[in-house]
């Protein structure tokens, strides 16, 4: 059974990185919450499905991965690509973006009105965006109920678990919901179940495409208009909401059709509709909103017989309907939805038909003779009144009556006939046809009859031209235009029947002259912004009575406009005479340096090739456009620079000559390399092996050479000078003691401790001491040591080792998932480097320290159970929980997960950070169950033991095992993401 894999985290709890804030929506393929990343510190969406899922699919998890994959891909914002994916406690989680969110299903049941149509229009125009953007990389959503609908704080839309229902087989589905158990949370009242949303081919497990969406998108459209579902006997939009249009009725029929084929073929088509909504037809049923569309909203008719539906599937259907519970009111159900055609003749049970209004209890009368009238309920029939008063008598219940007549619009009642007989007199509207006919204005629009009779319909008056509702009837007509300067325009052949035809004329205007004249020839002539030709220019057929803009430009020169007005067969021209040449001016200065400045005679100053005689600044007049000035000097780098110069406007510009590098030669005593810095920027020897200073400016330059003091010296010479530069070198010394030291090159602040002793191990009085903190033990050290500031970092450990194990990355995190052997080869390495250099002090090497000189190092003259006092909590260190003397269970804190930067609290006495809690270090002694006891000098434990100590504790630690005295044994091999380790400068150990 898959009942016991489906139960969902609660509230406040935690899962993997993830604290779970608010639950924010529930289905069969899990739940949504609000939740807190606790290593990033921002609210993040989360999707958590059962284990039950992937139990009965066991490819659904490796399907839904590619299509998450390929989310990347969407461009829609409102389509909601998941961020990561992990496998925690059997459930699949989903991370979407950060930020805070509201479901549609809550917003919408906790409002006391029904959203705006507005709102509701601009929602579902994100929801045909976003899934138009996910059919481009052929994923859709196809289980979309208003649980996976979400608001951020910016109230936009985002769809959650795109590509999820179609990553799941159809009968490992049909397994899933057979052996799983919903929540007990859910409430069924007020969230769509998998038989509600899916669409009717999905349920009777047919193939899916983007038009199964479109039943998705109906569903959670009546939902968030009337705050309801559309499940068993519902009245359409209309009915529930009597201020909406009638377009709505239409849009939702056309996305809840049965047959795919009857809804929208595109989101093109679906998104059209909803922006005209007000211009879909009105006074028709859904129905008839076009051919093949087999049922109306106004009701959902009960089935009569169960045995009408496909026995292949009854069990499958049950099945989805009681998601594990098999009943027959959800068989019922279902077959309601899906066995529903509304156009389908009903031949039993049919109306009686009276003579006389005695005993009727359904009246309807009708004007036309020729009326028909068409009954669908309980009983049913079509009749035709022949212009007489129709009586009839039927069961009660839920009726739909349409009556229509030829050229009269159809009439669509809906009625529920109880105790009180239902009496309606209908009058039918002639079915007028409608043309939206398009021209100039001032056109008499006129259509043509029999034997060439113009029968007048009216004037294009405005620019939207004319619409005439009330004066054709049905047909086919040709309509003519004729104005008073255009020539007469005849339409095409136009059927008018349902909707608005759409007429427009072609009107020739009568034939003008326009001619064009300049001095120069050659120029650009623009009539109306649109280019027409070059002067001398003749343009016939231009339009009359209305302004004409012509515009004459001419590169270099001024341009000229004028507006004409042209009548008709009138010749008139345009003459701009002699065109004005554009001219501007421009000011130059040129900077010169204040030291070291360049010799005047050697500068040369030109404008577009042209020398010009050499002056500081000046003016000039030049002609509109682009120009190049330039200079020149053997010292300094030739300038050109691009000067645009506008018609009667002024243009300066600031020349400031760049002189040419002091060519500078390092020599350097022996084979060693140096790296060099110029004004703080890193600086290479050009190919003839000199170093390129800026000239006319003090400039410091630094040589830095590995294992030498660094040498810096300032430079201010001629340009294009050259110089040499004899370094002197001076070898990096090594630390002294009683100094704190930081050997370079590795990230490593050490600090000196005197010799001195201290008592290890723990008092039997101390809360929570373990055995192994016995006995207590008299150290003695000899001699002075160094010991690391921090815990090594990562930023440390990779120039050293080259990889980086870490589970918690980070440069400033500690470095961990470190072996003993690790840890002692990193240290092995930084020996042999610095002994190399010769910095270090005879007899000390870096090593880990032993277990007597860890707890010295940590104490730092304390006696009490931790170097800052005899309680802790976390805001001492990165454990868990707190330490009280005399309290066996430690008050809640929030939870840590993982390590910290380094010097994240405050340090010890010494001057050291995190000796209690973010990893525990290892130490270089072999673990034994008991200290020595006694006195010792300079003791360490190097044989015999199992394992070696690690001390300190970690993030994972409760705070009494991050005591000082605490202690540990550890395989040498182990490798976890809670230790790491600290490293000392002090005597050398032999194996």
């Amino acid at each position: 059974m898959l009942a016991e894999f489906i139960q969902m985290p609660k509230e406040g709890e935690s899962i993997g990185p993830y604290i779970l804030r608010q639950n924010l929506s529930t289905s069969i393929l899990g739940s949504f919450y609000q939740a807190t990343h606790k290593l990033k510190h921002e609210n993040v969406l989360l999707h958590i499905l059962p284990e039950a899922l992937m139990r009965a699919d066991t490819r659904f998890q490796q399907k839904y991965k590619k299509c998450i994959e390929q989310q990347n891909e969407l461009s829609q914002p409102s389509a909601m690509a998941a961020v990561e994916m992990h496998r925690i406690s059997g459930n699949l989680i989903i991370q979407y973006e950060a930020g805070n969110f509201r479901s549609i299903n809550e917003i919408v049941l906790n409002r006391v009105e029904p959203m705006s149509e507005t709102r509701v229009r601009d929602l579902l125009w994100s929801m045909g965006k976003a899934l138009e953007d996910a059919v481009k990389i052929g994923q859709g959503h196809y289980f979309m109920s208003p649980d996976f609908l979400f608001v951020n704080e910016d109230g936009e839309l985002r769809i959650a678990g795109i590509g999820l229902f179609q990553s799941i087989a159809y009968e490992c589905f049909e397994r899933f919901v057979s052996g799983a158990v919903l929540p007990i949370s859910i409430d069924k009242k007020k969230s769509f179940s998998a038989l509600e949303i899916l669409s009717p081919e999905i349920r009777n497990f047919k193939s899916r495409d983007l038009r199964s969406d479109f039943y998705c998108i109906g569903m959670c459209a009546y939902f968030m208009l009337t705050g309801a579902k559309p499940l068993r006997r519902w009245a359409t939009p209309t009915k529930a909401r009597k201020e909406l249009g009638e377009g709505w009725d239409i849009l939702i029929s056309q996305c809840l059709e049965a047959k795919p084929t009857d809804r929208f073929a595109n989101y093109k088509a679906f998104i059209h509709d909803l922006e005209h909504l007000e211009d879909l037809p009105a006074g028709i049923t859904p129905g008839e909103r076009k051919t093949g569309i087999s049922r109306i909203l106004n009701k959902l008719p009960l089935p009569k017989v169960l045995e009408t539906m496909r026995f292949t599937h009854l069990v499958r259907l049950i099945l989805l309907g009681a998601l594990g519970v098999i009943v027959i009111g959800t068989a019922s159900l279902f077959l309601e939805i899906i066995m529903t055609d509304y156009e389908v003749e009903v031949t039993e049970n049919p109306l009686n038909r009276l003579m006389t209004p005695e005993g009727a209890n359904i009246t309807i009368e009708v004007a036309q003779p020729d009326a028909r009238v068409s009954i669908r309920g309980p009983q049913s029939g079509n009749y035709t009144t022949h212009g007489r008063t129709l009586y009839l008598k039927g069961k009660k219940g839920q009726y739909t009556m349409r009556v229509s007549a030829p050229f009269h619009r159809l009439v669509t009642r809906v009625f529920d006939l109880s105790d009180t007989p239902f009496t309606q007199k209908v009058t039918l509207v002639p079915d007028f046809a409608s043309v939206d006919v398009r021209g100039a204005v001032g056109t008499d629009v006129y259509v043509l009859q029999e034997n060439d009779f113009m029968l007048y319909l009216g004037t294009i008056e405005e620019k939207q031209g004319l619409l005439v509702e009330d004066k054709l009837l049905k047909g086919t007509y040709t309509l003519l235009g004729i104005h008073e300067t255009l020539k007469p325009a005849l339409s095409d052949p136009v059927t008018l029947g349902k909707g608005i035809a759409q007429v427009e004329f072609t009107q020739a205007p009568k034939p003008t002259v326009l001619v064009v004249k300049s001095e120069p020839e050659g120029a650009s002539v623009y009539i109306s912004n649109r280019e027409a030709g070059l002067t001398p220019l003749v343009v016939e057929n231009l339009s009359t009575n209305m302004p004409l803009a012509v515009r004459v430009e001419m590169e270099g020169f001024r341009s000229v406009s004028q507006d004409v007005l042209l009548e008709k067969g009138r010749r008139f021209t345009v003459d701009t005479g002699q065109l004005i040449e554009k001219i501007g001016t421009l000011n130059y200065n040129i900077v010169l340096p204040e030291t070291n400045p360049p010799d005047l005679m050697a500068l040369m100053l030109g404008i577009d090739d042209k020398g010009l005689t050499f002056e500081p600044s000046g003016t000039m007049q030049l002609r509109e456009g682009e120009h190049i000035i330039s200079l020149q000097h053997p010292d300094y780098f030739p300038l050109e620079e691009t000067v645009q110069v506008m018609d009667e406007e002024v243009t300066t510009v600031e020349l400031v000559l760049e002189p040419k590098p002091i060519q500078v030669k390092p020599i350097i005593e022996g084979d060693l390399k140096a790296r060099f810095i110029v004004d703080d920027q890193v600086a290479e020897l050009n190919s003839n092996g000199f170093l390129e200073v800026p000239a006319s400016r003090n400039v410091k330059v630094s040589a830095v050479i590995m294992n030498y003091l660094t040498v810096s010296r300032q430079f201010d010479g001629q340009p294009n000078g050259q110089q040499d530069w004899i370094i002197p070198l001076k070898q990096i010394p090594g630390p002294q003691s009683g100094e704190d030291w930081a050997p370079p090159y590795f990230s490593l602040e050490m600090t000196w401790l005197e010799s001195g002793n201290y008592e290890m191990g723990s008092d039997v009085k101390e809360f929570r001491r373990l055995p192994n903190e016995d006995d207590l033990t008299k150290v003695e050290f000899k001699s002075g040591f160094w010991v690391a500031k921090y815990e090594v970092k990562q930023e440390t450990w990779y120039p050293v080792m080259r990889n980086n194990p870490s589970e918690f990355q980070g440069n400033k995190l500690p470095v961990e998932s470190v072996s003993w052997n690790d840890a002692n080869e990193f240290c092995r390495r930084i020996t042999e480097y610095e002994r190399a250099a010769g910095r270090l002090p005879e007899g000390y090497a870096y090593r880990l320290p032993t277990e007597a000189e860890w707890e010295f190092a940590c104490r730092s003259g304390s006696v009490t159970p931790f170097s800052f006092g005899s309680e802790a909590d976390p805001t001492k260190g990165n454990f868990q929980g707190t330490y009280e003397p005399g309290v066996f269970t430690g008050r809640a804190t929030d939870e840590s997960y993982g390590t910290r930067p380094v010097g994240s609290y405050d340090p010890n006495a010494f001057g050291l950070y995190d000796v209690h809690g973010n990893v525990a270090e290892w130490t270089l002694d072999e673990f034994w169950d008991r200290h020595p006891g006694g006195s010792v000098v300079d003791p360490v434990v190097r044989d015999g033991g199992r394992g070696y100590t690690v001390k300190g504790g970690s993030w994972e630690d409760s705070a009494d095992r991050v005591r000082s005295a605490a202690r540990e044994g550890v395989s040498g091999r182990a490798v976890r993401n809670s230790i790491g380790f600290r490293v000392v400068l002090a005597p050398e150990i032999s194996d």
